[in-house]
């Protein structure tokens, strides 16, 4: 597939516009342990602040969501000089299971625009943060509820010209995959618009008439672009054959973990 590329601008704007810091919160002071919160949310955004006594303290922020979709963090440290800097987030699930894509806490900042970005289904998680004095800590929510298939056999039909939104989420297994249709019924360019809000990269494949043994879209983390058929033969852009076509989604087998959402749109030109 030949590509133009894009970054995730149009996914990202709107996860970043809601998970504004809201620095005039209320300080809550804690000694050292673990203590657990709760994030209430604000006309879409959910935030906390606080301070504790010791570096050692864990803070776990609980968050429930009413579905599917991506979970957006961020957040900043404030010294005692003022001075702005990185907070330390870790996603858990209900029964304290640890999500993140890796193995290392995300290093978040409000003030660079540094955001942790996890998939999510329906329920209740935990934000943990750590080693900071003070700090606060914002996330928000962007729904993303398509359903997919989970076998080529079991594909889901998308229609031309419109977005579906789907989520890839923390915790599943790392073999699952997404499975999409689309009938072509005359000989055209195909256009595969592809955008992706995730801690790890996503890959697409795409299977069909013209490409029966497949083609990688391409493999994607917090970007996206605009895809267009090809001969395989001379790399140019090219009409495909008519029939069914086939989109599949899974993690890289070096993000076995990753989670998050994307968007696919395709249309005939």
């Amino acid at each position: 597939m030949e590509r133009k590329t894009r970054s995730n601008k149009k996914i990202m704007k709107l996860l970043l516009a809601a998970a504004v810091l809201a620095l005039m919160l209320g300080v809550t002071s804690f000694a050292a342990g673990d203590v657990y919160v709760d994030m209430q949310p604000t006309n879409g955004v959910y935030a906390y602040s606080g301070i504790w006594e010791d570096n050692s303290t864990n803070v776990y922020h609980r968050i429930s969501v009413g579905s599917s979709g991506a979970l957006a963090v961020t957040g900043t440290s404030v010294s005692d000089y003022g001075t702005l800097g990185y907070v330390s987030v870790e996603l858990y699930s209900s029964n304290m299971k640890r999500l993140d894509n890796s193995n290392y806490a995300t290093m978040v900042n409000a003030d660079q625009t540094k955001v942790a970005v996890y998939g999510v289904k329906k329920g209740t998680y935990f934000i943990k943060t750590t080693g900071q004095k003070r700090y606060v800590l914002s996330a928000a929510f962007k729904k993303a509820t398509a359903k997919s298939g989970t076998s080529k056999k079991k594909a889901v039909t998308l229609k031309q010209n419109k977005t579906i939104r789907a989520t890839v989420p923390a915790g599943e297994s790392s073999k699952a995959t997404d499975w999409y249709k689309f009938n072509v019924t005359k000989s055209r360019k195909l256009e595969l618009t592809i955008d992706t809000a995730n801690n790890g990269y996503f890959e697409f494949y795409l299977y069909g008439p013209s490409y029966k043994n497949g083609v990688r879209i391409g493999s994607l983390k917090n970007n996206g672009g605009t895809y267009y058929s090809i001969n395989l033969l001379s790399g140019k852009k090219a009409k495909v054959k008519t029939g069914t076509y086939y989109i599949r989604v899974k993690r890289s087998s070096y993000d076995k973990k990753a989670s998050g959402i994307y968007t696919i749109k395709w249309r005939l030109r």
